[in-house]
């Protein structure tokens, strides 16, 4: 689906439960900061997003790079996430917020005050 692009916002207006389920939370982990709409993103990333209560939920990306949680998940905002490579290393999210759609923010420019696409955790 859509790499990059709101797939909260589209999976609303889809509205078509059958076709595009509604998402509390979805977006996509791309290649790069600055990476366009509909490019391919990074398989196999594991976003955890945890609630102001602490608890944790976990999604694991799919060969897109996509994430999502079902709708009936309550997650207590504002909350923080973090980005889990399969070799443990993590990307943190430096500011709690409150919008699950991600990709709301995370675009290609960047916006309220992200700095692009959610990415990979740093190779070192």
């Amino acid at each position: 689906m859509n790499p990059g692009r709101s797939c909260v916002q589209c999976h609303a207006e889809e509205n078509d439960p059958a076709q595009a389920p509604l998402y509390a939370f979805a977006g996509t982990v791309m290649r790069a900061e600055h990476d366009g709409d509909d490019c391919r993103g990074v398989a196999s990333m594991t976003v955890i997003v945890t609630g102001a209560d602490g608890a944790e939920f976990e999604m694991q990306g799919n060969s897109a790079g996509n994430f999502w949680l079902a709708p009936e998940t309550e997650v207590l905002m504002p909350y923080t996430a973090r980005i889990v490579d399969e070799a443990g290393r993590e990307r943190v999210q430096q500011n709690a917020v409150d919008d699950g759609d991600c990709a709301s923010c995370h675009t290609q420019a960047g916006s309220n005050g992200a700095a692009g696409r959610l990415v990979p955790p740093l190779v070192e």
